[in-house]
């Protein structure tokens, strides 16, 4: 069988050669992005800062609603002038492919952190960059890291935010782009956040054998990265996630391939497959309030279950590891949570 590295390779070779290059780079903001079509991760050209320019929307208790305060890393005043205040903690939430910051799953996952404390939440809303061809918009996630890592530095040099005090959440591409700022921040700035999770992190053109962690979100990226997988099964099936191991601790709720809910034989393949994809976005949301809510279990794993699923599956103790918004650094590998 094919590789997802393998198709997506022949994939770009016919459908996008015009736009991928035997080996070039481009520069942006003194920024340097290399691409080759004997790269299949980093195949094509990524789009620039200005043709997909990300809009970082704040909100707080005292302004929870409409579209957000806009802030601009190249324009201070628009942060000092804010409701943000660095003494709050601080959620990034990045959201994926096609979609956009005000969608509503990021919608309720920003009102169910208002909800329950006085944070800043800062939606990085990249719909541009997000809504092209699946190969574009991988491309464009690497641009959109290193604008939201640019972004983050601006808000401790204008508004002396704690890096200690920021923690990222990103849906599907999301979870890479926040992989690529956490990257940034360490290379550019010499900065790393507190906590990344990655909620069904994207699996085509980021997973297969021999993928390099620095092209996809891994545990290196943040003082803590956590992980719940939903749609871990194979993409000729529909499997829009990855089931590798990524983080500090990755959770895999039911397995996690097929969601509780999300029944093929009731919804067509595509629907299903997206519904096992945004279900991350839905369970980790329903911890913000609630502490506890799922419970991360012991899992007997026979051989062949390790072998088709490619994950070692912690045989933990009481007290697990939690998954979702109360998760702590602990314990690390793989842990199956269960989901009803």
């Amino acid at each position: 069988m094919l590789s997802s590295a393998t198709l997506a390779f022949v994939a770009l070779v016919s459908i996008f050669g015009g736009d991928a290059s035997m080996a070039a780079s481009v520069e942006y903001d003194g920024w340097t992005f290399e691409y080759s079509i004997f790269d299949p991760y980093h195949a094509m050209k990524p789009l620039s800062p200005q043709e997909i320019p990300p809009v970082m929307r704040l909100f707080t208790v005292n302004a929870a609603g409409g579209e957000g305060q806009i802030l601009d890393r190249n324009h201070p005043e628009t942060i000092m002038y804010s409701d943000f205040r660095a003494d709050r903690d601080t959620k990034v939430i990045i959201h994926g492919y096609t979609e956009n910051g005000l969608r509503d799953q990021y919608v309720k996952m920003k009102d169910a952190y208002l909800g329950a404390t006085d944070v800043n939440v800062i939606i990085v809303d990249w719909r541009l960059g997000a809504d092209g061809s699946y190969f574009q918009s991988r491309a464009n996630t690497r641009v959109i890291g290193k604008e939201t890592a640019a972004f983050l530095h601006a808000l401790k040099t204008t508004a002396q935010t704690d890096f200690n005090k920021i923690h990222i959440v990103g849906h599907s591409l999301g979870s890479h782009v926040a992989g690529y700022a956490g990257e940034a921040l360490i290379q550019d700035y010499q900065e790393m956040v507190a906590r990344i999770t990655g909620l069904d992190p994207a699996g085509p053109l980021f997973g297969g054998y021999g993928v390099k962690s620095n092209y996809r979100l891994d545990k290196t990226d943040a003082a803590f990265v956590d992980v719940i997988h939903t749609d871990g099964d194979f993409a000729a099936v529909g499997g829009m996630g990855l089931m590798d191991q990524l983080g500090h601790q990755d959770f895999y709720p039911n397995g996690g391939k097929d969601m509780s809910g999300c029944d093929p034989t009731v919804h067509n393949v595509i629907d299903s497959a997206f519904c096992d994809h945004i279900l991350s976005v839905e369970y980790f949301t329903n911890t913000i309030p609630s502490p506890g809510r799922y419970a991360t279990t012991s899992y007997a794993q026979s051989f062949f279950d390790r072998l088709i699923n490619g994950v070692d599956y912690q045989d933990c103790k009481q007290p697990c590891p939690e998954m979702g918004e109360h998760a702590k650094p602990g314990r690390e590998g793989a842990f199956y949570v269960k989901v009803e």
